[in-house]
């Protein structure tokens, strides 16, 4: 006796998927009416240019005026530290602080005092 297989054999019921078109359509065009303009705040934020204090690595009693672009790591290599001649007994010194810049790396970071930073306008004050 031969055997018959009399399973019925099982058949997949895929539906096909419908091809998509990517290409738009000449009919629709934007109006300017649909455009949201962007007003006061939001164009603000992007062109405030002050810098913003990341942390103070060190903080220090230096010279009056030694401060700022002059202070950095390759600035004090090239020239000598504006600081280096400075003796707290004999002249008048300010407390200064060695600030990380946000957005710049470590080399880039200067010794600034509390009055400099205020008029720069700089933000994150309160972490001196």
């Amino acid at each position: 006796e031969e055997e018959e297989d009399e399973t019925p054999k099982r058949q997949t019921k895929r539906r096909a998927a419908k091809n998509v078109s990517y290409k738009e359509d000449d009919d629709f065009e934007t109006d300017s009416d649909d455009l949201i303009e962007m007003t006061g705040e939001g164009a603000e934020e992007q062109q405030s240019n002050s810098e913003t204090i990341e942390k103070v690595l060190e903080k220090r009693i230096g010279k009056k005026g030694a401060i700022g672009a002059s202070t950095t790591v390759y600035s004090m290599e090239a020239n000598g530290d504006p600081c280096a001649d400075f003796d707290p007994e004999k002249e008048e010194g300010e407390v200064q602080y060695l600030v990380k810049w946000k957005g710049w790396s470590y080399i880039h970071s200067t010794w600034e005092s509390e009055d400099s930073l205020q008029q720069q306008k700089v933000k994150g004050i309160k972490k001196l």
